[in-house]
């Protein structure tokens, strides 16, 4: 017998959960989609950057990064991610002279309610690409 049980996200979307039973011998996990509601920005500069908006949430929510990725063709430059307001918490930092390429996973760093996340570099002309993964909370 199959039963369900209607949840939601914390955003009024429905999450339907389903447990099988067959005479209590066959038992399966639960099947939950942990990354459905992760969103990702990604940008490519190609000038230095300072204090520029990279990200901004929806009015009344917050940021909540969850993973980073950043690249350069750059050898000499930094980049700095970091929520630029109520917080000032560093998210991110990309120092091109150890490595062009770095990324963190797994991460739950959460700004103040209509925090932005900012990004501030100094890779010049070089390609600075830029993948957030991210979630916006109430």
């Amino acid at each position: 017998m199959a039963q369900q049980v209607d949840i939601t996200d914390g955003k009024g979307k429905e999450i339907y959960v389903y447990e099988n039973h067959n005479s209590g011998r066959n038992r399966r996990a639960l099947t939950v989609d942990t990354a459905g509601h992760i969103l990702t920005k990604t940008v490519t500069y190609t000038a230095n950057q300072s204090g520029t908006t990279f990200l901004s949430p929806a009015l009344g929510t917050k940021l909540c990064i969850r993973d980073v990725y950043m690249s350069t063709d750059d050898n000499l430059g930094m980049a700095v991610l970091n929520f630029n307001g109520v917080s000032m918490i560093d998210v991110f930092h990309l120092f091109a002279t150890r490595f062009q390429n770095w990324s963190a996973v797994n991460m739950h760093i959460e700004g103040a309610i209509d925090e932005s996340l900012t990004i501030t570099s100094t890779t010049g002309v070089n390609h600075l690409f830029i993948l957030v993964n991210y979630i916006e909370e109430i």
